[in-house]
């Protein structure tokens, strides 16, 4: 899919509330999924991780950012936030979105506690929105791949901080962005 065959896409995203672009861009998952395919959109070599997060366009006057995660079956994050909104919307399999809400009051530095506050299943054609701050973590069954659209209010490698939690020690990790290819 060449960029140029989403400018109609980010300007109808351009400007539109988290939840609005859920809508928008679960359409376009729709219409698309034939274009948006593994062939096109490889999952990485083993070697190289789990993940491969394909930067399909970028705003440069919002960040408004647009990326089609290719996913191994199997794969798990750690649990993260993110410093903007996100809104992740299935094209071709499962991914298992377990949010967790935050139980402390934040007042300790590099901690803090959480718990379970829901699982989504995100398959194709389902949205789902994801504010600033909120802690989650993905999953995909072991019985297949996933491809899944994620769009982000600010490109992840521009985003502020961010961290990843250790449930058991409460503990917050920085997370350090990808250098940019």
């Amino acid at each position: 899919m060449a960029p140029r065959d989403l400018d109609p896409l980010f300007d109808r995203l351009r400007g539109a509330d988290p939840d609005q672009a859920a809508l928008r861009l679960a359409d376009f998952a729709r219409q698309h999924a034939d274009a948006l395919s593994f062939d096109e959109f490889p999952l990485p070599p083993a070697a190289q991780g789990v993940l491969c997060a394909y930067e399909l366009q970028r705003d440069a006057g919002s960040g408004l950012t647009l990326y089609l995660h290719a996913i191994h079956a199997g794969a798990t994050s750690a649990v993260h936030d993110h410093a903007t909104w996100a809104v992740i919307v299935g094209v071709h399999g499962r991914e298992i979105n377990q949010v967790y809400e935050r139980t402390d009051d934040g007042r300790h530095a590099g901690r803090a506690r959480l718990r379970l506050s829901r699982e989504v299943v995100v398959g194709p054609g389902d949205a789902l929105v994801l504010p600033q701050g909120l802690f989650h973590r993905i999953q995909v069954p072991p019985e297949g791949p996933a491809l899944q659209l994620h769009l982000y209010g600010q490109a992840l490698d521009e985003q502020g901080p961010r961290h990843a939690v250790d449930l058991v020690s409460g503990r917050l990790v920085p997370l350090v962005p990808a250098p940019r290819p």
